[in-house]
């Protein structure tokens, strides 16, 4: 009984060292990407308030096990200076359109939430762009995403998450300030502010940004995460356990 369980423990450390590590990508972006030590640009509009070194998105997309749900987090930062005009109201992160991987529906998101935590008052996934709404400020592209906003709370700071069974791909991100006597910031990563039509990188999700661009939640996958290889202690203890069968079994008979 002894020998056996040895073997059930060398198989149970070589398994569970082939099982897949979690995963966790980083990135942010600054309207002055130099003095903010960020990975990529933001293009701020507006009146001037979020012109500022320190404005700047940073996002964190994990997932904690093999299979299971991504989590996406983004921290809008940007200074108080002038009231409502300072103050975030409305943030779309982009989502899968249809092409070329199905569409991000409300189902692929669970949990949304924010920081304030009552600042989160509505959720919604559809096509957004200033032509078919006016109070999308200067998003001058159709922008198919998710859409968080608030009415009455104003926080220079934001914190916007949630979890979905979509991986991560790279995409684009718009926020705006509230509106005053028709005037609002609005920043977006600078790939979303330039003429032309809209492309994103199709490389793989990483840490930093590819061409200013976030990661957002891209196509369903629920694809094991590769596991990492082996250490040779474990391939070493992996050749011990099996080493051990036959000799387990010749001794039962004999």
């Amino acid at each position: 009984m002894k020998r056996t369980l040895l073997v059930f423990v060398v198989t149970g450390v070589v398994c569970s060292s082939l099982q897949a590590a979690p995963v966790s990508y980083t990135g942010t972006l600054a309207y002055n990407k130099e003095a903010a030590g960020a990975d990529g640009t933001l293009f701020v509009t507006g009146p001037g308030d979020w012109r500022w070194n320190a404005t700047k998105v940073a996002w964190t997309v994990s997932q904690s096990s093999a299979c299971g749900l991504w989590h996406y987090e983004y921290t809008i930062t940007v200074p108080r200076t002038s009231g409502f005009l300072s103050d975030v109201q409305c943030v779309i992160v982009e989502a899968a359109d249809g092409s070329p991987y199905a569409a991000f529906t409300e189902s692929n998101l669970f949990s949304p939430a924010s920081s304030p935590s009552n600042w989160l008052q509505k959720v919604e996934v559809g096509s957004y762009n200033q032509l078919s709404d006016a109070t999308f400020v200067n998003l001058t592209k159709t922008l198919y995403g998710i859409e968080f906003a608030t009415a009455n709370i104003d926080p220079t700071t934001l914190t916007v998450r949630f979890d979905s069974d979509y991986a991560p791909v790279w995409g684009d991100f718009y926020a705006r300030s509230f509106i005053v006597d028709g005037e609002a910031n609005v920043l977006v990563n600078d790939d979303l502010a330039k003429i032309g039509a809209d492309t994103d990188p199709s490389v793989p999700a990483a840490n930093g940004s590819v061409g200013s661009h976030v990661l957002v939640p891209g196509y369903y996958s629920c694809v094991p995460v590769p596991p990492p290889v082996p250490a040779p202690g474990a391939v070493l203890l992996g050749m011990l356990g099996v080493s051990l069968v036959p000799s387990l079994r010749r001794k039962r008979w004999l």
